[in-house]
């Protein structure tokens, strides 16, 4: 059992995590993923179905700058041990809102990233390590963001929105057997900003 969020203990808002391994009973000491920069926004996690291993994303920026990057760690003894953590977003470009999902024994993750407009990028893992960056976005130079990821059968499913000429749409792409679907749009009005998966389900 793992819980993460942000603590400012520090000085600065910066990304935790501690781990259980009796149901809740003890926990191990609250621990910092990174020991520098501020994180913007939650950490999300995603735990292997198959392995029991703890993956973690974050949005970080150096302290006093605006240069968000897409940060990594891991855990496979439930959070009582942690990996270093690894960028994994496509530098100088902000990055900001990942989306992070086991499926089996790997993990995919999904994030938006200034390249130079807003753009929606996706990377797994093969044997655990992570592969090269995919842009998905349905249109280039647009403003894509708030992502969700999740399994869906044998598929990926990733939401995203997408700024249009006045509105925002939402999106969803599907990946599975190394392809991904065309974007598909499911929503076009003022509302749909925040996208989620029940929307699509």
């Amino acid at each position: 059992m793992v819980v993460t969020g942000s603590d400012s203990t520090s000085g600065n808002y910066r990304p935790h995590a501690a781990g259980s391994t009796d149901g809740g009973l003890t926990w191990n000491p609250w621990t910092a993923l990174s020991d520098t920069g501020v994180i913007y926004g939650k950490v999300v996690s995603a735990v292997s179905p198959t392995t029991g291993e703890v993956r973690f994303a974050w949005s970080e920026s150096t302290v006093g700058q605006w240069d968000h990057e897409i940060f990594v760690s891991g855990t496979l003894d439930g959070g009582m041990t942690c990996s270093p953590k690894e960028n994994v977003s496509l530098s100088p470009g902000i990055s900001w809102d990942p989306a992070l999902a086991a499926v089996g024994d790997e993990f995919a993750l999904a994030w938006s990233e200034a390249a130079p407009g807003y753009e929606i990028f996706f990377k797994q893992t093969t044997a655990g390590v992570w592969g090269d960056a995919t842009n998905v976005s349905s249109s280039p130079d647009a403003d894509n963001w708030s992502t969700d990821l999740e399994p869906n059968g044998d598929y990926l499913v990733l939401v995203y929105g997408e700024q249009g000429a006045d509105r925002w749409g939402a999106y969803w792409v599907g990946y599975g057997g190394g392809e991904w679907t065309l974007p598909s749009a499911f929503a076009n009005d003022t509302d749909s900003f925040e996208t989620l998966l029940t929307h699509r389900r």
